[in-house]
């Protein structure tokens, strides 16, 4: 509950980063504009966040909501004061710091203006300022769903005492939902 209620701080060590961003980040923003301004910043970085997390070779970075936030607005082009005199500037450069830290591991590299200059894309399609109520419906699903998955897999990973081969137990858990 401590990461609910923002009022209350988070045991130190309780990791509270995600892999992907909560859906209930965007779909708790307070206007519609942010809703979709968030959203453009995710399409337009989830290609290489879900590599990272798909690729044995990656290290994924995990976020907490505030970073996450910060993050995809620096993508979607918005607030990205780096001012380190401020804590909005801290907290832009130490995200931007983590990705690029992360993509660099990778072997990976993007740079935040470019990312924040281009359109978000959806299946592959360029989307315009307007991202269509269809998509996204579509976007939030996907991260409701891949965030379960990842939460299964983290649940699993603590609580399997079988000893299997962890690649081996990952392909388990995957066939739940092969098809």
């Amino acid at each position: 509950l401590s990461d609910y209620n923002q009022a209350l701080r988070m045991p130190d060590d309780v990791d509270s980063g995600f892999w992907l961003p909560p859906a209930r980040l965007i779909v708790s923003a307070s206007s519609q504009d942010t809703v979709r301004r968030l959203l453009a910043g995710w399409l337009k970085i989830c290609d290489v966040t879900l590599y990272q997390l798909e690729s044995l070779t990656c290290t994924p970075f995990r976020l907490t909501v505030k970073q996450w936030r910060c993050l995809l607005e620096q993508c979607a082009g918005g607030e990205s004061s780096t001012d380190p005199n401020t804590r909005t500037g801290q907290r832009n450069i130490a995200v931007q710091k983590i990705f690029t830290d992360s993509l660099a591991k990778a072997r990976l590299s993007l740079n935040m203006e470019s990312i924040a200059s281009k359109s978000p894309t959806w299946r592959s399609q360029a989307l315009e300022d307007i991202i269509p109520d269809a998509v996204v419906t579509e976007v939030l699903w996907e991260l409701c769903e891949l965030n379960f998955r990842l939460e299964l897999v983290s649940l699993d990973s603590y609580l399997d005492c079988s000893k299997m081969d962890k690649v081996d137990r990952q392909k388990l858990l995957e066939n739940c939902w092969a098809g």
